[in-house]
């Protein structure tokens, strides 16, 4: 098993108020539609701004946003084009300017979870901000 499976049953065993500026989880949510990948956005962008040191304190300074799981509940999700994916977060976020991220999909007990791992925000990143207007 893999250290982003092992990731996802610690959330799933984790207790609803376990989240920390290093981890979000979202139960379920339809990343084929704007409103979906929005929020997997606002959490890129809240753990690519994270202040360094502090980020640095966890994980090596590396945040996760778990989609498919919560404490309790391993729900999955239904397969997604990462193509398809990735053009709807880029414009938000900024492309190859914006925060460096990478999505990975995960099989746990049988169940697809999508895990992004927002890598480490250094000293001197500018402030990442949201490139398009959402509704």
């Amino acid at each position: 098993m893999n250290d982003l499976q092992l990731l996802v049953e610690a959330v799933v065993g984790a207790h609803e108020h376990d989240e920390a500026d290093w981890l979000e989880w979202k139960s379920s949510l339809d990343l084929g539609s704007k409103a979906g990948c929005f929020a997997v956005v606002r959490a890129i962008l809240g753990m690519a701004n994270r202040i360094p040191d502090r980020a640095a304190l966890s994980c090596g300074g590396l945040g996760y946003v778990v989609v498919g799981a919560e404490p309790g509940s391993l729900v999955g999700l239904e397969s997604t084009d990462p193509a398809t994916f990735d053009q709807t977060i880029e414009p938000y976020v900024g492309g190859a300017e914006g925060p460096r991220w990478s999505p990975t999909y995960v099989v746990v007990e049988g169940k697809r979870v999508l895990v992004i791992t927002v890598e480490a925000p250094r000293l001197g990143d500018r402030i990442f901000t949201l490139r398009r207007e959402f509704d």
